[in-house]
């Protein structure tokens, strides 16, 4: 939510225009070959796989560029369609392979008639049918100037630019013509969950600000201007504005100004604990599953462990809420310490704050506490399934488009899962007007939550 930069930037096809459908065998007027014709053409087209020394198979190199705009989209449908399947874990877990198939032929054969947008958008939903929430397509970023939340009651602006500043706080009623849960529910199948609803609202919400999404769906037009409809206080206003470009570095303005909430102050910082003592509370975030530089994870810990000893009484709470995963292994040895300890592993004692951006990795860790301390969880269902089988995040570059497509290498054959997340024991579902006023309900339940003998 803190939304104060853009997504890294992706480099995007250069001008393309839809060619005449005589200019390509696949657009001839002759009559349709097959669907595995199409396919087996589709993979001349994407060249032989090449698997590379090393624990996974890495992306074979792409072929010369073709020379028309259609030509180069088939080339990256092509290469996606060869190499996905190769290199990814086991892309058909729980996707059928006609399935894949079929949808890779059906856009293939819409290329001439769709603009950029379309296509890019069209290929994020194919990656999708994965169901894998790592395997995605990172998207053109171009985006409008607004950060939206979905809150129990609706989507609000939480960060907007400098010049868009009077609609932070505003509720979205509608994009371009079309009521914003209509808009939402048409990104949803951009967006791979694993069954976990956390996750989707998560980037439903960021979505909805991202203007390839927007035109590749047709809720906005292809021009450059989009409108945006919001209420405040009962009264309707409507914004209209051009995305912003990819190389525009705008100053950008978070909600709420003030008063600032604990938790979001020291967002920037991987990690960092405090002691407040008019609360009885020893508060740790855990932002990144990754090394700060000049503080080294190992004396860190050591130095929370013996904080968190030192003062018996004292209720230990483990922000995860910001925390977007990298290496669980960081958090482990910490946990096992915890977990041989009476004096910590007791009822009330941990309180370990989880939402919808508890993803990968720190949701491997709120599962380990989970299932290794008597800790209380306190906020949203995780956005990541701590139960997934998919693991080694990797990236496939499509040669001609330059998208990135994520995806996993490794896929582990886990038992029946329990759950497509970490379940709170303290469910907080966090209204707008909680959030505006710098109020944080979340930690406000988990101290409310009777202390321990």
């Amino acid at each position: 939510m803190e939304g104060a930069s853009g997504p890294p930037a992706v480099r995007v096809l250069g001008p393309m225009r839809a060619e005449a459908s005589s200019a390509t065998i696949l657009s001839s007027p002759t009559p349709r070959p097959s669907a595995k014709a199409r396919l087996l053409f589709l993979a001349g087209l994407a060249g032989a796989c090449a698997s590379a020394p090393g624990s996974f198979p890495a992306p074979s190199p792409p072929p010369p560029a073709a020379e028309t705009r259609d030509g180069k989209w088939r080339q990256d449908l092509a290469y996606l369609a060869a190499e996905l399947p190769r290199i990814h874990g086991d892309l058909f877990r729980s996707l059928r392979r006609e399935e894949f198939e079929r949808a890779i032929v059906e856009l293939e054969r819409e290329i001439p008639r769709l603009n950029d947008a379309e296509i890019a958008v069209s290929i994020a939903r194919i990656a999708a049918l994965a169901d894998d929430a790592h395997t995605r397509v990172e998207l053109p970023p171009a985006r409008y100037p607004f950060r939206f939340h979905r809150f129990a009651d609706g989507f609000f602006v939480v960060a907007a630019t400098e010049a868009h500043r009077a609609a932070l706080g505003a509720r979205l009623v509608r994009v371009g013509e079309t009521p914003v849960e209509e808009a939402a529910a048409r990104i949803a199948p951009l967006v791979p969950t694993e069954g976990n609803d956390s996750w989707l609202k998560l980037h439903v919400a960021d979505l909805l600000s991202n203007a390839a999404v927007l035109r590749g769906l047709r809720i906005l037009p292809a021009e450059e201007e989009g409108r945006f409809s919001f209420e405040r206080g009962g009264e309707r206003f409507e914004v209209a504005t051009p995305p912003l470009a990819a190389e525009e570095r705008p100053a950008w303005v978070a909600a709420p100004e003030a008063p600032v909430p604990e938790y979001r102050r020291r967002r920037s910082e991987k990690y960092w604990f405090e002691e407040w003592k008019a609360s009885g509370t020893l508060y740790f975030q855990y932002n990144s599953c990754s090394e700060e530089e000049g503080q080294p994870i190992g004396p860190f810990l050591e130095g929370l462990l013996a904080a968190a000893r030192s003062n018996p009484r004292a209720r230990l709470v483990i922000d995860l809420r910001a925390n977007s995963g990298g290496n669980s292994a960081l958090l482990s040895p910490f946990i096992t310490a915890i977990r041989k300890d009476r004096s910590l592993n007791r009822n009330g004692k941990i309180l370990v704050l989880i939402g919808r951006r508890t993803f990968s990795s720190a949701s491997l860790n709120a599962r380990e506490l989970r299932e290794g301390t008597k800790a209380i969880f306190v906020g949203e269902p995780t956005g990541g399934n701590p139960y997934s089988p998919f693991r080694e995040l990797a990236g496939l570059r499509l040669p001609n488009a330059g998208l990135t497509v994520y995806y996993t290498q490794r896929c582990i054959r886990p038992g029946r899962a329990p759950a497509s997340a970490i379940l709170p024991d303290v469910p907080v579902d966090v209204v707008s007007s909680d959030f505006f006023a710098g109020r944080d309900p979340v930690l406000e339940a988990a101290l409310a939550v009777p202390a321990g003998p």
